[in-house]
């Protein structure tokens, strides 16, 4: 294992690669990848100020980081994906780096050399997230989870590694740069926030015991206490390190509070229940955010009840590590929780444990890596691996390549048959910035709304005022033809009522299967006037 453990890592980071880039770019964009790249082809200015309004989600790293990608790659769906899945690969490697430091973390405590036992684990985790289905469709879509996630694994490796090595000269450095990536990361994603309130948590149980440790060891061997300057010295980085975090997010506070508000009041659904928590916890864990209801609820409660198992044991078995990976890994999915109570929506969704769900995996590579019996060491390494990689197989046709159509089919049925005398018309927001995205270079769709400005509009952030006409508006150009482009995907109720006159006839009409499990079919119908 010392010699070869880098032509094994190389191994996973290869399958890794293999996995997420396999037919990235076969796919339509489903509505939230379009949303990201009508994002990022905004102007930064535009942008920043458009992720700030309460009527999106999220904050604007990732689509900056998008926007230069787009201008240097492109914009197919390959390369709006393989930013992504870049993250996605780095991930794991990170993956390894984080495990390793933890694992050295804890047997520090014990005193025991645990040189390979990190590499063991590190490799176990690395393997564990490189074919973890769940890991990989998030590496496959244009948005911020990926990135998010490596940011998230970075910072924890460096948490660690700060409190691992108490006041070493270097130490200040490695807080400011715990506080740069978790800065980073809460500017990625709104709920890589809660992932930082488990990491301050784990900050406090761990300097607090470490005082106490130190005013234990002194009363029972008769001798002073450490001086208060070396207490305070331990305190030091974390408190400057949460100073320059809080700083530097603060501009984005009132932005983030609104947007929670506007969550917490407009989006609808009812409460999951005890099955529905168990059925997402299943799913973060073997199968993907795509996965609408766990398969076999005994299943669900089986992975579950092992996963509460792992957490429990990992204290006793891993020392403060285990205590970092319940932090890190309990508190996102609790405040999720907790937010939903008061909101008239649940949050409690396998897709928003992105950031948790590594720290499960992390949890399971490490215990079983800490098995001291080579054997039965052996054989739980393999049932990790068996499991992850039948889940990847498993779930492989929501996250590979597919063969249906979707608004792609769709927009090239448009290319094809449409005059330059007709207009494309979307009459759901929902299929605008995708039908947007696909006639980029060929037409400019519009969206019929009933009137008003973008702020009526569902999808506000993401709209131009250019982008809206009422349907007396699109009759007053007096085109020849009209594509009218719809589907009953998400709130079939937002679909704009197209009345025509009598001399409007219609042509002939087409749908157009979609491979996202949220989108129904798209219905393109194309009228003429006699």
């Amino acid at each position: 294992m010392k010699g070869w453990w880098p032509v094994w890592l190389l191994m996973i980071l290869l399958g890794a690669t293999a996995l997420r880039f396999w037919g990235l770019g076969a796919r339509s964009l489903w509505l939230d990848e379009a949303l990201s790249w009508r994002f990022g082809s905004f102007p930064i200015a535009l942008m920043v100020e458009r992720t700030s309004e309460a009527s999106t989600a999220h904050p604007p790293l990732y689509f900056a980081l998008l926007h230069f990608w787009m201008g240097s790659v492109g914009d197919s769906e390959l390369a709006l994906r393989s930013l992504s899945a870049g993250a996605g690969v780095l991930a794991v490697a990170a993956m390894f780096w984080f495990v390793w430091e933890l694992t050295c973390f804890g047997a520090d405590e014990s005193g025991k050399n645990a040189a390979e036992g990190a590499v063991r684990a590190g490799l176990i985790a690395s393997a564990l997230m490189a074919c973890s289905a769940y890991q990989i469709q998030l590496a496959h879509q244009v948005r911020g989870y990926a990135l998010g996630i490596l940011l998230c694994l970075l910072a924890s490796a460096v948490l660690v590694r700060a409190l691992r090595v108490g006041r070493v000269r270097w130490a200040p450095w490695l807080w400011a740069s715990y506080a740069v990536l978790a800065l980073a990361l809460c500017y990625t994603h709104s709920l890589a926030v809660l992932s930082v309130a488990g990491h301050g948590l784990f900050a406090l149980i761990h300097l607090g015991r470490a005082d106490s440790r130190a005013m234990r060891r002194a009363g029972a061997a008769g001798e002073r206490p450490e001086p208060a300057s070396w207490a305070v010295s331990r305190w030091r980085g974390p408190v400057l390190a949460g100073a320059v975090l809080a700083a530097g997010f603060l501009p984005w506070t009132p932005s983030l509070l609104a947007q929670s508000e506007c969550v917490r009041t407009s989006w609808r659904s009812a409460p999951a229940g005890i099955e529905g928590y168990v059925g997402q916890i299943h799913t973060a864990l073997l199968l993907t955010s795509a996965d609408r209801a766990a398969q076999s609820r005994s299943l669900a409660w089986c992975s579950v009840l092992a996963l509460a198992a792992v957490l429990a044991v990992a204290p006793w078995r891993l020392g403060s590590a285990g205590v970092f990976l319940i932090c890190a890994g309990c508190v996102p999915p609790a405040l999720i929780l907790l937010y939903g109570q008061f909101s008239i929506r649940s949050l409690f969704y396998a897709r928003y444990f992105a950031f948790a769900q590594p720290m499960w995996l992390a949890a399971f590579a490490a215990v079983v890596a800490s098995v001291p019996f080579r054997a039965e060491r052996a054989l739980l390494v393999g049932l990790l691996l068996l499991w992850s990689g039948f889940s990847c197989w498993n779930g492989w046709g929501k996250i590979g390549p597919a063969a249906e159509p979707g608004m792609r089919g769709a927009a090239a049925y448009l290319r094809e048959r449409r005059s330059q005398d007709e207009i494309v018309v979307a009459q759901s927001p929902f299929e605008f910035f995708k039908l947007l995205y696909y006639l980029r270079d060929t037409a400019q769709p519009v969206l019929c709304v009933a009137g008003g400005d973008r702020h009526a509009q569902r999808g506000t952030s993401h709209l131009l005022d250019g982008d809206l006409m009422t349907a007396d508006a699109i009759l007053e150009l007096e085109p020849r033809g009209l594509w009218l482009v719809t589907s009953a995907s998400y709130d079939p109720s937002c679909q704009a009522d197209f009345s025509l006159p009598d001399e409007w006839k219609a042509m002939e009409t087409r749908e157009f299967v979609q491979d996202f499990h949220l989108e129904r079919p798209i219905t393109v119908r194309h009228v003429r006037k006699d």
